[in-house]
């Protein structure tokens, strides 16, 4: 009877052992596979470098833009501000005369 025991006992760890190799193969497996996906979308310093690169050239051209509309914009300003200022006067000196 004991033999029986051991024997059946044996089969079940051999079982067990068997599930417990399956089990870690597919853990293997899954974290090779998500490694692999991982190094795939990853992405490069020298890709991350460049798109910086790219921003930054844009956001450089983007604020030249601005203080250049800003620019013109104010001498806009001013030049209609003198012309405003001496059609002013010239209408003042024009009722005044009269």
């Amino acid at each position: 009877m004991k033999q029986s025991l051991d024997h059946d006992l044996l089969i079940e760890l051999r079982t067990e052992v068997a599930n417990i190799r399956n089990d870690i193969r597919e853990l293997k497996d899954n974290t090779t596979s998500r490694v692999i996906q991982l190094e795939r979308d990853k992405a490069d310093r020298k890709e991350v470098e460049e798109l910086q690169k790219k921003v930054n050239e844009d956001i450089d051209i983007r604020v030249r833009t601005l203080e250049s509309s800003k620019g013109l914009y104010f001498n806009t300003m001013i030049i209609g501000s003198t012309i405003m200022a001496a059609m002013t006067t010239l209408i003042i000196y024009h009722i005044l005369q009269k």
